[in-house]
C-alpha cells in the first residue's frame, strides 16, 4: 500500500506516501483510520510527502476526498491541525493543492514544512527527526 498511518504517542497521527499518491487509495486508507479504535477528534497529523513522484490530479475525486475528510474533521468542536511534509517541488505542489483546499473551512488549519525540524517544530515536538518518532518498521 503507498500510502500507511501510524498512531504516535502525544496525540499524533504519523501519514506517509510513496510514489504516487492515488485518490481512491487514500479514500480507502482515510476510511480505515476514520474507524480506527485509536483516532479522536482533533488529532493532529503529520503527513509525509518526501516519497512521492506522481499525484491523480482530478480535481473531482480530490474534492470527493477532501470532503470525506472535512466530514470527519467538522464532527466535534476541536480544531485539527494538518501539517505537510513537502521537501520536493511534486510534494510542495500537492502539499499546496491540499492546503488551498481546506482554505475557509473552520476546524482545520494546514501549514507545509519543508524540512523534518521545521514541521515537528510545528506539531511542538520535541523530536529532532522523523526517526526519532519511532515509527514501526
Amino acid at each position: 500500500m503507498a500510502i500507511t498511518f501510524h498512531f504516535i504517542s502525544g496525540g499524533l497521527v504519523y501519514v506517509r506516501y510513496l510514489y504516487h499518491v492515488d485518490t481512491d487509495e487514500t479514500l480507502r486508507a482515510f476510511a480505515a483510520y476514520a474507524r480506527h479504535p485509536e483516532r479522536v477528534p482533533g488529532q493532529t497529523q503529520l503527513v509525509d510527502l518526501s516519497d512521492i513522484e506522481t499525484f491523480d490530479d482530478d480535481l473531482v475525486k480530490v474534492m470527493r476526498l477532501q470532503a470525506e475528510k472535512a466530514s470527519l474533521f467538522q464532527e466535534h468542536d476541536k480544531n485539527t491541525l494538518l501539517i505537510y511534509y513537502a521537501p520536493t517541488p511534486v510534494s510542495y505542489r500537492m502539499a499546496r493543492i491540499c492546503q488551498r483546499s481546506w482554505e475557509g473551512l473552520p476546524g482545520v488549519t494546514v501549514a507545509i514544512a519543508e524540512d523534518e525540524i521545521g514541521a515537528l517544530d510545528l506539531l511542538g515536538r520535541s523530536e529532532r527527526s522523523f526517526a526519532d518518532l519511532k515509527l514501526p518498521a
